[in-house]
């Protein structure tokens, strides 16, 4: 995110880990939002959507694709 914001890209990550977050906002001064992926009811629409270091964290992965 923070690579694609220093490009002036629009981007946003979500996370349940609340330190996570604070880690992002405080340190790295990306945007970020507190929310189950899976259970997020957003609509917005995006170019580009990527899970770094995701997958393997979770226990239905065919689920989140």
């Amino acid at each position: 995110m923070n690579f694609l914001q220093e490009r002036n890209w629009d981007s946003w990550g979500i996370d349940i880990s609340e330190d996570v977050l604070k880690f992002a906002k405080k340190e790295l001064k990306v945007n970020v939002m507190q929310a189950d992926f899976l259970k997020s009811q957003r609509t917005e629409k995006y170019n580009l959507i990527s899970l770094w270091a995701t997958m393997e964290h979770l226990q239905e992965p065919r689920e989140t694709l």
